[in-house]
């Protein structure tokens, strides 16, 4: 550092705790050629809109999604790859939804639907230029573009076609844009780092060139050289130069210097602060409102936070506010201002600069805090943390023992009590002088005092030990009824005025303040380092080795035990504090955590947010009356309100970044459905056959804040039961899924948990082998229905021929047989009237006529054209106008459900024969007039009843007897 720049640092110090960033401080991340970069010169970051980081290198370009880098370098056998290998340009995302950058060789465009590349190239004279920058992209989607570094054109992204805009007098390589009021380029700066180069060009609003010139600073009237250019709002420019930071004001046309020796390039940080990178030095921070230095980042191997060199040759911002910090041959650093949340101050001693090692902490009544370190002594802080005293004791002991010391303690007559393992002291209030209260070989590990207003110390050779005032000083009296050799920590007395105190670390004993008799006992072993009684719930929390308890004021229950098996993630607590909104925040290690006691949710807080990645040192905390924190490390103070603690807003980007196929890369490139691409990262709708139904896919949360700490849940709908939350970069994988359609969901979280409300989805269609698609199935099924019908019309087609080979022999049997039982009738009756009336004649003549009318009943019943009830009623009342006398009635009642009903042939002639010996009875027998038949339905059944009007008979004179 050069003196110069050394007293305005130092300048600066004096009055930087009165000075509040609007960013927090910055810790870094790395990229190096482990982690994947192809190579370590990367001029260029660009973050796009999908949430990929673009880093150039002299041999292509890397996209880095938080976890891992893909590479893209040139093909010269295919040509869908970039084009040229030096990469000499920052990148623009145009309309036509390509990413538009140049190689020294060509303009190239990267087309995101495809994950391919084009390029275009200046032809002249048949000749093709190279040495393109592209420094701007405008409204009307031109790409300008300087071109060998001595012309200025401009690209059309629509057209692909080159126009000449200007002439450049000093050869350049860079170029920076200034708006004017329509936002278009109203000024173009262009220079060279190199040699002497600064040029401007003024242009109207239709690009229109009205005119350069050579910008000169007035002390040398030589062009300058800047290493880069960077625009503050409309009419302010800040120069990187070798050896000085410019301002340049474009309207007044004034320069303002501040010499920095060695500075390379910067960055703006936010509205008051640039980054600056100084060769050998790191980064800083200006404050541009004090036009000063204030903040140094300096490379330590000892801390994975800091810069990965001490030498930048390149400073980006991304569109999130990150910086980007390349330094060649060695990689990048990368960090984000506002994930930064805890102010963390090293300690030093006024006197020497050693750092302070705080165990323990009292504040006083002017705000200020009371510190014993180990082994620097006694300090007093004010409340930005500042060492405003270091006290000096010339008494030897008091010395030793303010170097010794293991607690520090308050009481309420505002004496401060020096517990020390040499002994116990005390500062009166308004003095500097250590009065001693036991000799040089006791170590006191404690002093309490109760409710009641008694003074208590806990020495090493155990019981408990009243401290007596007398004159000026203390004497220690022993305790009697609490004689025994166990170690006591006290630390609480409670609502109901039990005393709580750690009996030899293996368990906590409850006392009381007048009998110190054992009232109660709590199975909780090693030291406490904190503890809140809610005396209105009648809980209290009590923080140890073994995790967060809540305890049962009332009956002194351990309810609920939280450590790393539930809900914390850890069980060495080493701080405990209840904030203002009754929410507790814990340390663990180096992790500071919030646990909301109502909902047991908690928010995590590690290196990542700004804590120092050493360990938080144990019991060392303290809360002020405003709300502020305050934690202690080995060298340094944790400061934060945890009102300041915010969110970040940061939004996480859910994104697929790869896709394997029975656990392969697709050899042939899926296609979208819906929109034709081939990028996974775009895709929307894949098929895949029956045999391709393993699938698995990478799901990223595209945040660098911190990447380690980002999340993703996703779920697979009709397999997945619920969302499943995962680490960043989480290979999802499905075996072996059933034919269907499902879709796949990512949602994303950034580092600090908060889920983005978009979600990245993807429609998966696995096609059925074809024995299982639906027209397989219904021609199979049309098929077999077919073959069906056929075997039935094969089966009727039989029955219908073996039920007119039947009917063809009944009638058969009936004209054979019939006619010949005719002839016997004829003959009987021929024979009767010759040889006169025989009853065997008769009998004869009845039986061949009755054979004759059943075979003419069974050959009409056989045939299926009679199966109607129409053929029935028909064949019923053929047979009683044959059978009855004419003077008898004949009735015939059908029901009307029965008219369209079919009977088969056996049930049509059993009615009709059950009907004809009823007709033939009561013609003979009944002497009736009226005969009614009734067809009718009951209960699913067919009912046939029969009755006439006769003279009847009495059933009881027709029973036969019994045989005996």
């Amino acid at each position: 550092m050069t003196p110069g720049k050394r007293i305005l640092t130092i300048a600066f110090c004096l009055c930087c705790n009165f000075i509040h960033a609007q960013h927090g401080k910055l810790l870094f991340h790395h990229l190096t050629l482990k982690d994947g970069l192809s190579e370590q010169t990367n001029s260029f970051v660009y973050k796009d809109s999908r949430g990929f980081v673009w880093i150039s290198s002299l041999n292509g370009l890397n996209r880095f999604d938080g976890i891992r880098i893909l590479q893209y370098t040139p093909d010269l056998t295919d040509s869908g790859s970039i084009y040229g290998e030096n990469i000499q340009s920052n990148f623009f995302e145009g309309q036509d939804g390509l990413m538009w950058f140049c190689t020294h060789m060509a303009i190239n465009a990267y087309d995101f639907k495809h994950d391919t590349f084009s390029h275009y190239i200046l032809q002249r004279d048949n000749d093709s230029l190279s040495g393109y920058h592209v420094f701007h992209l405008d409204t009307a989607d031109n790409l300008w573009t300087l071109v060998d570094g001595k012309e200025i054109y401009r690209f059309n992204t629509r057209t692909k076609k080159f126009t000449f805009v200007a002439p450049l007098k000093y050869e350049a390589q860079r170029a920076t844009v200034v708006k004017g009021i329509s936002g278009e380029p109203a000024f173009i700066f262009t220079y060279a780092p190199s040699q002497p180069s600064l040029e401007v060009f003024f242009l109207d609003p239709q690009y229109k060139l009205l005119s350069n010139k050579i910008i000169t600073e007035s002390e040398s009237d030589q062009p300058l050289s800047p290493r880069k250019i960077i625009n503050d709002g409309d009419s302010i420019l800040w120069m990187s130069v070798k050896d000085k930071l410019i301002k340049y004001n474009l309207k007044k046309n004034v320069f303002q210097n501040f010499p920095i020796k060695n500075l390379i390039s910067l960055e703006e940080l936010d509205s008051n602060t640039l980054l600056l990178s100084v060769h050998n030095e790191g980064l800083w921070e200006f404050d541009k409102s004090r036009d000063t230095l204030w903040r140094q980042y300096l490379h330590d191997g000892d801390d994975s936070q800091t810069p990965v060199a001490n030498t930048f040759q390149w400073l980006s911002k991304d569109r999130d506010g990150g910086i980007w910090a390349s330094s060649n041959g060695v990689g990048i650093s990368y960090s984000y201002p506002v994930k930064s949340k805890f102010n963390v101050q090293k300690q030093y001693s006024l006197t020497d600069h050693t750092p302070l090692s705080i165990n323990d902490m009292l504040s006083d009544n002017d705000g200020n805090v009371f510190c014993s370190t180990r082994p620097n002594g006694l300090f007093t802080l004010n409340r930005n943390g500042k060492v405003i005293q270091e006290w000096d004791f010339t008494d030897p002991l008091a010395q030793i023992r303010s170097e010794s010391i293991y607690r520090i303690f308050g009481d309420r007559d505002r004496n401060k009590w020096i517990a020390s393992f040499h002994g116990l002291s005390f500062i009166p209030p308004g003095k500097d002088e250590m009065i001693h209260v036991s000799d040089d070989t006791t170590i006191i590990w404690s002093t309490f005092q109760f409710d009641n207003d008694k003074l208590f110390c806990f020495p090493d050779k155990g019981g408990f030990y009243e401290l007596i005032q007398q004159g000026e000083s203390y004497i220690m009296q022993r305790i009697d009824t609490a004689a025994n050799p166990k170690v006591y920590f006290p630390f609480h007395q409670d609502e109901n005025g039990l005393v709580w105190m750690s009996e030899d670390l293996v368990r906590i004993v409850l006392v009381d303040p007048v009998t110190f008799q054992f009232k109660n006992i709590i199975p909780i072993e090693g030291f406490v380092e904190g503890i809140i009684e809610n005396k209105n719930d009648h809980l209290i929390w009590l923080a140890g080795a073994h995790g967060l308890f809540r305890i049962n004021t009332k009956n002194y229950k351990i309810e609920s035990v939280y450590n790393s098996d539930r809900i914390l993630g850890c069980s060495g607590i080493t701080n405990l504090i209840q904030d203002q909104h009754s929410n507790l925040w814990l340390t663990c290690s180096n992790r500071v955590i919030m646990f909301d006691p109502m909902t047991e949710k908690i928010r995590t807080f590690d290196e990542s947010d700004g804590l120092p990645h050493h360990q938080i040192n144990h019991s060392v905390s303290h809360q002020f009356e405003d709300g502020e924190i305050w934690f202690s490390t080995n060298d340094a103070i944790i400061r934060f309100h945890p009102d300041d603690l915010d969110t970040l807003d940061i939004t996480a980007i859910p994104q697929i970044t790869s896709l394997l196929i029975n656990d392969q890369s697709p050899i042939i490139p899926v296609v979208c459905q819906n929109t034709g691409a081939t990028n996974i990262t775009a895709i929307q709708k894949l098929i895949f056959s029956h045999r391709e139904n393993t699938i698995s896919f990478t799901v990223n949360s595209l945040e660098y804040s911190a990447p380690e700490n980002n999340k993703v849940r996703y779920i697979l709908e009709k397999v997945d039961p619920d969302w499943v939350e995962a680490p960043t970069g989480t290979l999802a994988r499905y075996p072996n899924l059933r034919a269907g359609t499902f879709l796949f969901k990512v949602q994303a979280a950034n580092s600090d948990g908060v889920y983005n409300d978009d979600i990245r989805e993807l429609t998966i269609t696995i096609t059925p082998p074809f024995y299982k698609t639906w027209w397989f199935i219904t021609l199979s099924a049309l098929a077999l229905l077919g073959l069906i019908i056929y075997i039935m019309y094969l089966n009727f087609s039989k029955k219908l021929e073996l039920q007119k080979v039947r009917l063809r022999l009944y009638e058969n049997l009936h004209d054979e047989v019939g006619s010949r039982l005719t002839s016997i009738v004829f003959m009987a009756e021929e024979v009767a009237q010759h040889n006169g009336q025989n009853p065997k004649l008769q009998q004869i003549s009845k039986v061949a006529k009755s054979i004759v009318a059943n075979m003419r009943r069974l050959v009409w019943a056989t045939d299926p054209e009679n199966d109607t009830m129409q053929s029935l009623v028909q064949k019923i009342r053929l047979d009683k106008s044959m059978i009855l006398d004419d003077k008898i009635d004949f009735h015939l009642d059908l029901d009307p459900k029965l008219s369209d009903m079919n009977l088969q042939g056996e049930i049509r002639y059993q009615i009709t024969s059950i009907i004809n010996e009823a007709l033939n009875n009561i013609s003979k027998y009944a002497g009736a007039k009226n005969v009614f038949i009734l067809l009718g339905m009951k209960d699913n059944d067919l009912h046939l009843r029969i009755r006439d009007d006769g003279i009847g008979f009495n059933p009881e004179e027709t029973k036969v007897d019994k045989v005996k």
